[in-house]
């Protein structure tokens, strides 16, 4: 008995310094807890309006404050007339670039989309393509970035063009030379804008005063995507892209086609040698050097819509096809050149708003690209 009565003493006792400990450590927690200074909530700081070559203040409904997270601080965009039809545009992040040719109305229209960077994709690049298209809007940056890219590729081209085998190559072949110098130099460049280079750079001198009547007769919703591609041209939009809809309306509308209804000698050519290549790989007895001859092979095939369809989504593949013969007078390339080159400027524009510079380093490629470049004695 006098056993139990120990045992039952020393449990109790240990039990109670259990409490006493886990008391104390609940203590020590809140006394940390209430020791860590509270978060200071963002700053919020009033927007104030911008002047642009006027006297009349400009609004900035879609921006009514700036907020500052962690030292970071949005500030007001702006807008600052640098010349005639000339404006120094300054993104939220403080960056600037410069457009030109458009007046102040359009300007002002420009900064609405701009600023409204909770909208859709397509709910801001299609009024900028119409506003750049109306006005020939263009961007200080954009052309410099251009223009080095024409001085440094037509070095590139015409070293490739003094090669002794040149004069041997079929006209296909010669441009599908040309298109991989093109692409390999842009899949290499250290600073380039948010845009599909080698569109921005083929288009860079369109412009076409032609498309009123064809606005007027297939209404702009479905002449616009239209005019984006060239008329024969095949393009794969698969389902998840944002012109997805705009294509199958041309389809219904009888301006394209789609899928297993486009010629196969019409989709060939669309498709790199490597492609074909892979294509023809248990065929042939060995890899095409050249893409006359891969397409002049494939052609021959007599299953050759299940050997594609084993490589590429028909489903997504659409063709565009002629307008009606009244505009048969109406260049077609010119116009459709005018309109890629203004979708991929908007996409440039848009994208350094948001980003905040208009040509950009890719961090991931960048040391590649400075390699490549310097075999080939190209600045860096």
């Amino acid at each position: 008995m006098a056993a139990f009565i120990f045992f039952l003493t020393a449990g109790l006792a240990l039990l109670l310094a259990y409490i006493g400990q886990q008391k104390k450590k609940q203590q020590q927690q809140n006394t940390a807890t209430n020791s860590i200074p509270k978060s200071t909530p963002p700053t919020i700081q009033p927007i104030k309006t911008t002047q642009i070559a006027s006297s009349e203040p400009v609004a900035t409904p879609d921006l009514p404050f700036t907020v500052t997270f962690g030292g970071f601080q949005e500030v007001e965009p702006m807008v600052e007339a640098v010349g005639l039809n000339e404006w120094k545009i300054t993104s939220p992040y403080n960056k600037s670039f410069t457009l030109y040719n458009a007046p102040k109305d359009a300007i002002e229209e420009l900064m609405v989309h701009l600023k409204n960077r909770m909208g859709s994709w397509r709910e801001r690049t299609v009024p900028i393509e119409m506003i750049i298209h109306k006005t020939d809007l263009r961007c200080r940056e954009i052309d410099a970035f251009l223009a080095q890219c024409h001085k440094e590729l037509t070095e590139l081209k015409e070293r490739r063009m003094k090669e002794p085998d040149w004069k041997e190559l079929s006209e296909l072949d010669r441009e599908d030379e040309i298109d991989g110098i093109e692409s390999e130099y842009f899949d290499h460049l250290i600073l380039k804008p948010s845009a599909v280079l080698d569109t921005l750079y083929a288009t860079r001198d369109s412009k076409s005063d032609s498309d009123e009547e064809l606005i007027k007769f297939y209404g702009i919703e479905t002449i616009t995507p239209y005019l984006r591609s060239r008329a024969g041209d095949v393009e794969q939009i698969p389902a998840s892209h944002y012109l997805r809809n705009d294509y199958e309306l041309l389809v219904k509308k009888g301006l394209a086609r789609k899928g297993k209804d486009i010629p196969l000698q019409d989709i060939l050519p669309t498709l790199t040698l490597k492609e074909m290549n892979a294509i023809a790989d248990t065929l042939a007895p060995k890899p095409f050097g050249r893409k006359q001859k891969a397409i002049d092979f494939l052609m021959q095939q007599p299953n050759l819509f299940d050997l594609l369809n084993r490589s590429i989504s028909f489903n997504s593949l659409f063709q565009t096809l002629p307008l009606d013969p009244k505009f048969a007078q109406i260049n077609l390339d010119d116009i459709s050149d005018s309109w890629r080159f203004d979708s991929e400027l908007a996409t440039a524009i848009i994208s350094a708003f948001d980003r905040s510079e208009m040509l950009y380093v890719d961090d991931w490629k960048k040391q590649d690209a400075e390699e490549w470049r310097k075999k080939r004695g190209l600045p860096v």
